[in-house]
């Protein structure tokens, strides 16, 4: 009976110990992701003043049914136009950009299914004035649009699926490699949906 006692404590601590573990997906897992290149190969970088980063934005999947729809937001931007401007360019006439901007929701459409296993949803270039416009450890997330309760994508068959999200760090200490690629956080399409 001790013994069984001991065990039934031990479960919930096991368990709570292994949720940092279980809320990251590696590189392989669908996800929307920020990088310094279309391969999806680097997310992070060294901020330098009045240096110019281009950061595309990418939605990786290997199912053979490609993409014509993504739903998101980006998190954590730093401030502009006062200490730097930040630039979008969308891969899709068909995007949505809703409550306050790209902090609150996007969403992107295309005519025909993308069948890429890397698609390029969009990209943003950055350039700060201010030396301290980005400080250590600046992540900007792909996260779930504010008024959503998870990050989708619809495929060519107009089936929707799950995202995880990810990070891409400035400033990183370490494994600037890290993505960060979390838990998939859900949505409704009504925004998505309209576009068709």
């Amino acid at each position: 009976m001790r013994r069984l006692r001991r065990s039934a404590l031990c479960l919930p601590v096991l368990i709570f110990a292994m949720l940092p573990l279980l809320a990251h997906a590696s590189s392989n897992e669908a996800h929307i992701g920020l990088y310094l290149d279309e391969n999806g190969t680097t997310c992070g970088a060294d901020y330098t003043p009045y240096n110019n980063i281009t950061i595309y934005i990418l939605l990786y999947t290997d199912n053979s049914d490609g993409v014509t729809a993504a739903e998101f937001r980006l998190n954590n931007l730093p401030a502009y136009p006062s200490s730097g401007y930040i630039t979008f360019a969308w891969n899709s006439i068909l995007h949505i950009i809703s409550g306050s901007g790209v902090e609150d929701n996007i969403a992107l459409a295309y005519m025909n299914a993308q069948y890429d296993t890397w698609v390029v949803l969009g990209s943003m270039d950055m350039m700060g004035f201010a030396t301290n416009w980005l400080g250590a450890e600046h992540r900007i997330t792909v996260e779930k649009g504010l008024d959503k309760d998870k990050i989708s994508y619809v495929d060519g068959n107009y089936e929707e699926h799950d995202l995880w999200g990810s990070a891409f760090t400035f400033n990183g200490s370490g494994d600037i490699h890290f993505c960060g690629q979390g838990i998939p956080l859900a949505a409704n399409w009504s925004k998505v949906k309209s576009l068709y």
